[in-house]
């Protein structure tokens, strides 16, 4: 958890009605009965199309479902490349250097599939590789 409430230095008011993208890195305020809101970072895993959206915390991987996006504060720069601030969900659109070389190339994340700090990329060319997690970005389409 964050703590009292989102730094806007880092996050984008939800005041906005663009919607988010799968994959998107956010910081919302988490329900419960407290008389204290307490805020958790996650990531938009689904998207209900109503201005609710399913988002799964980094702490400790719960989903809470329907979060409505008044709630919903966006990071501005999100973090790229770092296996612990990057939360990655199976079939989720991404982007990878294949064979550590550029330019970036789209495919698709698969959870738990590649052994070690390595995870499987499908690549839209329908080839395979096991990536390193720092090779592995969301997709900028998200």
């Amino acid at each position: 958890m964050t703590g009292a409430g989102p730094n806007p230095e880092e996050l984008e008011h939800p005041s906005g009605t663009k919607p988010l993208g799968l994959g998107s890195r956010v910081e919302c305020c988490v329900r419960g009965g407290e008389k204290t809101p307490a805020w958790k970072r996650g990531v938009v895993a689904a998207d209900h199309g109503d201005d609710t959206y399913d988002v799964k915390y980094d702490d400790d991987g719960t989903v809470e479902s329907k979060v409505a996006r008044k709630s919903v504060w966006v990071l501005k720069t999100p973090s790229v490349g770092n296996k612990d601030t990057m939360p990655l969900y199976d079939g989720m659109r991404v982007q990878a250097r294949q064979n550590y070389e550029k330019p970036w190339k789209g495919g698709v994340y698969a959870c738990g599939s590649a052994p070690g700090d390595r995870a499987q990329i499908t690549y839209d060319d329908g080839s395979v590789e096991a990536v390193e997690r720092w090779r592995i970005r969301p997709h900028p389409e998200l």
